[in-house]
C-alpha cells in the first residue's frame, strides 16, 4: 500500500511539474510563437494627382517627409507588400486624431487622400505579414509657412 501511495504523489507531482514548466521548456512564452514576416513595402508611391512620385523610396527607409504646395490637392498614393500575404491598411493623423484611415488588403493596394490637412501631418502605413510581424512607414506632409 505504502508502495502505490508513493507512486501516485509522484506520478501527480511529475505531472503538475510537467504542465508548468512546458513552456519554459518548448521555449515559448506560452502564448506561442514569437511575431514573424517580411514587414517590408515593395512599392511605396506618394504622387501628386499628375502622376508625380514626391518621395524616393527605399524598402529599408522607414520615414519620409513631402513638401506639399501652398494649395494641395489629392495624393493618391500606392502600397504593395513583398509579402504576398500581408495585409497594409493606413490612417492619416493631423497631429491630434485620425482624419481618414482604411484598409489596402492582402498584399497592399492604391488609395487616394482627397484632402491633406493644413499644416503637417502624418500618415501611418502597417504592414502586418501573416506571421503576425507588424512593421509601419511614415510620410510627414509639410505645408510651407505662409506669410501675412
Amino acid at each position: 500500500m505504502r508502495d502505490t501511495l508513493n507512486r501516485s504523489t509522484l506520478w501527480t507531482f511529475a505531472l503538475a511539474f510537467a504542465i508548468v514548466l512546458s513552456p519554459a521548456l518548448m521555449q515559448q512564452d506560452g502564448l506561442g510563437c514569437p511575431p514573424s514576416g517580411d514587414t517590408r513595402l515593395e512599392v511605396l508611391h506618394v504622387a501628386d494627382v499628375d502622376g508625380e512620385d514626391m518621395i524616393a523610396f527605399d524598402p529599408d527607409e522607414r520615414l519620409y517627409e513631402v513638401m506639399l504646395p501652398e494649395e494641395p490637392g489629392a495624393c493618391v498614393i500606392t502600397a504593395n507588400s513583398m509579402d504576398p500575404g500581408a495585409t497594409v491598411s493606413y490612417a492619416l493623423n493631423d497631429g491630434c486624431e485620425t482624419v481618414e484611415s482604411g484598409d489596402c488588403g492582402i498584399g497592399g493596394g492604391e488609395f487616394t487622400l482627397e484632402a491633406v490637412p493644413e499644416g503637417h501631418s502624418f500618415l501611418n502605413i502597417l504592414v502586418k505579414a501573416p506571421g503576425l510581424k507588424m512593421a509601419k512607414y511614415v510620410v510627414v506632409f509639410a505645408q510651407p509657412e505662409q506669410c501675412p
